[in-house]
């Protein structure tokens, strides 16, 4: 199964044109600050995170408190693994492989739209 994401003024499409209005986070003062401090994510909001190369990212939710999901997406643009990212939680959120984005949505994202491990995502 495929899902795609187009990043064009910041908006990303998954299957089934889902649309996704996503904040872009790719230098270290984005990447550190995430989706921190927000009261509220709209259900088509999202942040794509852009690592600068491919390893185990460990994320926190220490001062977010929106409930949300995080899906890790590898190199080769295949989703690696999903998360759930418990607000306040101190626990790191690792995912079990590399990689090179993740994407923040809401909780249960993921569930309601069928979005799984192992499908591809294509970046236009």
């Amino acid at each position: 199964m495929q899902f795609f994401l187009l990043k064009k003024n910041h908006e990303v499409f998954l299957k089934n044109k889902i649309e996704v209005i996503c904040e872009i986070a790719n230098d270290s003062l984005t990447l550190s600050q995430g989706l921190k401090y927000r009261s509220h994510l709209g259900w088509n909001k999202g942040m794509l995170f852009i690592f600068p190369k491919p390893l185990r990212h460990s994320m926190h939710m220490i001062n977010t408190i929106i409930p949300l999901e995080i899906i890790f997406i590898d190199e080769e643009k295949k989703i690696v693994d999903i998360k759930e990212g418990i607000p306040r939680c101190p626990d790191l959120i690792v995912p079990d492989f590399a990689c090179k984005f993740a994407l923040e949505v809401n909780d249960k994202f993921c569930m309601t739209n069928n979005i799984q491990i192992g499908d591809k995502v294509r970046f236009f």
